[in-house]
């Protein structure tokens, strides 16, 4: 697992740093991160990661499509969403996310259901925001790759744990990138 969770944080570090820069080509680094963590996150027992992966994949395709590039119609803009959109959503995430670990918990070997249930749909969450360039996604992406770098953790993880705990950080350096082109 070493070789493909190194290659796979390498992919995600280019994601990352190829979104706070509003490169379209962020969403290939970043499926093609998804895809080397499915292996990782199965091997690890963390289920509804591996499940998140794919549907990263599935996200990477439809943020491509969303990034047009400006040769090919007019570039998608960095909006803000409404803080009361902001938290219907996050009681959403917390209430979907119970009866998921229920579902965890009682048909699989899953190493922290409850975590993973939030993570997950946080993380869905925090995708859509930002393949629509809403501003608050960086917001979203601090507290959940926080919350996923601690879980991996357990999982003796270490490199992706790094991974995440530099994506809270570039988390911040994208919410002011994106703030100053807004402006």
């Amino acid at each position: 697992m070493g070789a493909a969770e190194a290659l796979a944080v390498a992919f995600g570090i280019a994601y990352l740093w190829l979104a706070i820069r509003q490169r379209r080509a962020c969403w290939i680094a970043g499926g093609m991160s998804s895809l080397l963590f499915i292996w990782v996150f199965v091997e690890a027992a963390l289920y509804l990661q591996t499940v998140l992966q794919v549907l990263y994949v599935a996200m990477a395709i439809y943020g491509w499509r969303q990034w047009r590039d400006a040769a090919q119609g007019e570039a998608l803009q960095v909006t803000r969403w409404p803080l009361g959109h902001h938290a219907l959503a996050a009681c959403g995430v917390l209430l979907l996310s119970w009866p998921l670990a229920q579902v965890m918990s009682g048909w699989s070997d899953s190493a922290a259901p409850w975590l993973d249930a939030v993570t997950t749909l946080a993380s869905l969450f925090a995708t859509w925001l930002t393949a629509t360039k809403r501003l608050e996604s960086w917001l979203w992406w601090i507290v959940v790759d926080l919350v996923i770098a601690a879980m991996v953790v357990s999982q003796a993880l270490w490199l992706t744990a790094g991974l995440y705990g530099c994506y809270s950080l570039l988390a911040a350096a994208g919410y002011r990138s994106w703030r100053t082109s807004q402006r």
